[in-house]
């Protein structure tokens, strides 16, 4: 079996990122950030372990928590699609060929349903 561990041992992990997910992990039900959270993030963040953004949200939704937490490291936002350098850069994106796009938005349409779409941070 293991030698039992500390009461203190997650202090003693070696943390090298935290990427984190923002509705109902890193903010609340009523999309705000708890202070234990809060506390948490910035103390990990001022140790030097870098904190990341992963959300299927837009950058532009999140730029309080960006701002609030002084984050300068690139942020995964849009399910993936869209990975924004910490300037608002963009590092990478995901995109549809137009012809394919249009092809997938008339298909949707003419079955009844409508269609949101992003590109880059516009809905």
């Amino acid at each position: 079996m293991g030698t039992p561990q500390s009461k203190n041992s997650a202090t003693q992990l070696d943390i090298k990122l935290i990427v984190t997910d923002m509705d109902g992990t890193l903010l609340n039900d009523d999309h705000s950030m708890s202070d234990r959270n809060r506390e948490a993030l910035r103390k990990a963040i001022d140790s030097g372990v870098p904190a990341i953004i992963a959300t299927g949200k837009t950058r532009t939704s999140n730029e309080s928590v960006i701002a609030a937490l002084n984050l300068d490291t690139p942020g995964i936002y849009v399910q993936g699609l869209i990975i924004f350098n910490p300037d608002g850069s963009v590092r990478h994106q995901q995109t549809l060929d137009p012809d394919m796009a249009r092809r997938v938005i008339t298909f949707v349409e003419q079955r009844g349903y409508k269609v949101m779409a992003y590109s880059g941070n516009r809905l």
